[in-house]
C-alpha cells in the first residue's frame, strides 16, 4: 500500500475554512485574474488571491517573491459554500499571526504524517483515520497533535477514540518514539592544579566537593590528562543540567583557589549529542593514553639506562 498524500484530506472537522481564518497555501499558477493557490490543510481546495495586492497601477509586473510552488500564510476573506470557491489575502497579516499559523500547520503536518504511517501499516484509508482520530481530538482539545502528545502520559486520550486495537497500538508506538524525553549529556572540561604544600590531597578534596552540587544525579568528574579534567552528567533537561554543572565547577574553583591553586574552565557546560559524546570519549581516551605514555617516558628517564 502506497503512502497516502496527507494533503488529499481535510485536516480539520470543518469542510471549508471560515472568513478571517489563517491558512497555509501553495501557489499553483498566476494569471491576469490573480494568484491561484491550493489550501494545503483543506484537501488542496483552490482559492485565489487578487493580483492587485502585489502590483500597482503603473506596473502590472508580478514581484519575484510570487513564484509557483511557494508555500505561505494567507487569510480567508470570502467563502462560497455552494461552489467551494474562496478568496484570500496576504494583506493585514501580523507577524505573530503568521507565526501562530505556521506553528499549527507544522503540528498538524506531523500529525498527518503519523496517521499516514498508521494508514500504511494497518491498511486503513487515511481519510478514515483523520475522521476517527484527528477530527474528534480537534473538537475535544483544540489541537489534535498536542492532544496526542499528552496521550503519552494520559493513555485515556487514545482509549476514548473509536479505533481498532491495531491502529491504537500503531499510534501509541509512534507517540512513544516521538514524545518520550531523550536523555541529554551535559559536558564540560576544566584545568585544576595545586602546586602548593596542600598538593594532591587538596586537589582531590576539591574534586570530591564538586559532587555536592548534585548528590542524587549521574554527575561524574574524571581526569583526562593532568591538569585537564572533565565533568559530565546525564539529564532530561538541558538548562537544569547546565545549571548543576556550573554549580559543580563553582564549588571546585572555590576550593582550589582557597589553597592557592589554579583553576580554569576550558569548555563551558553544554549539551552534546550521543555521537558527540562518543567522539569526546574517544578523544579523552587518546589524551589519557598520551598522558600515560609520557608518564612512562618520564619514569624511564628518571631510572636512566640499565
Amino acid at each position: 500500500m502506497a503512502t497516502p498524500n496527507i494533503h488529499s484530506v481535510n485536516w480539520y472537522p470543518n469542510d471549508l475554512p471560515n472568513p478571517s481564518d489563517k491558512v497555509m497555501v501553495k501557489i499553483t499558477r498566476v494569471d491576469e485574474l490573480g494568484i491561484w493557490v491550493q489550501l494545503l490543510e483543506y484537501s488542496n481546495r483552490e482559492g485565489m488571491i487578487p493580483l492587485g495586492q502585489f502590483t500597482t497601477r503603473k506596473s502590472r509586473k508580478v514581484p519575484k517573491t510570487i513564484r509557483v510552488g511557494k508555500v505561505d500564510t494567507a487569510m480567508v476573506t470570502t467563502v462560497d459554500v455552494e461552489k467551494g470557491n474562496m478568496d484570500l489575502t496576504r494583506q493585514g497579516l501580523k507577524e505573530e499571526e503568521i507565526a501562530a499559523n505556521e506553528k499549527r500547520y507544522n503540528d498538524y503536518k506531523n500529525l498527518m504524517n503519523l496517521l499516514a504511517f498508521a494508514s500504511t501499516q494497518c491498511k486503513v484509508p487515511l481519510e478514515e483515520l483523520v475522521q476517527t482520530i484527528a477530527h474528534p481530538l480537534t473538537k475535544e482539545y483544540g489541537n489534535a497533535y498536542q492532544a496526542l502528545q499528552q496521550s503519552n502520559t494520559k493513555p485515556e486520550i487514545l482509549d476514548d477514540l473509536q479505533i481498532s486495537a491495531e491502529v491504537k497500538e500503531s499510534i501509541r508506538t509512534q507517540i512513544q518514539r516521538m514524545f518520550t524525553p531523550q536523555e541529554l549529556r551535559i559536558h564540560s572540561t576544566f584545568e585544576a592544579e595545586v602546586l602548593t604544600k596542600a598538593g594532591v590531597d587538596a586537589l582531590r578534596e576539591a574534586l570530591v566537593a564538586g559532587y555536592e552540587a548534585a548528590p542524587d544525579s549521574s554527575l561524574s568528574i574524571s581526569v583526562i590528562a593532568p591538569p585537564v579534567y572533565s565533568a559530565a552528567l546525564n539529564t532530561l533537561g538541558a538548562e537544569q543540567g547546565i545549571e548543576i554543572l556550573n554549580k559543580c565547577l563553582e564549588i571546585i574553583e572555590e576550593k582550589i583557589t582557597a589553597v592557592g591553586g589554579r583553576f580554569n574552565i576550558k569548555e563551558a557546560p553544554k549539551a552534546i549529542s550521543q555521537k558527540e559524546a562518543q567522539l569526546l570519549q574517544q578523544q579523552m581516551e587518546e589524551m589519557g593514553n598520551d598522558a600515560n605514555a609520557n608518564d612512562d617516558l618520564d619514569e624511564m628517564e628518571r631510572q636512566g639506562p640499565e
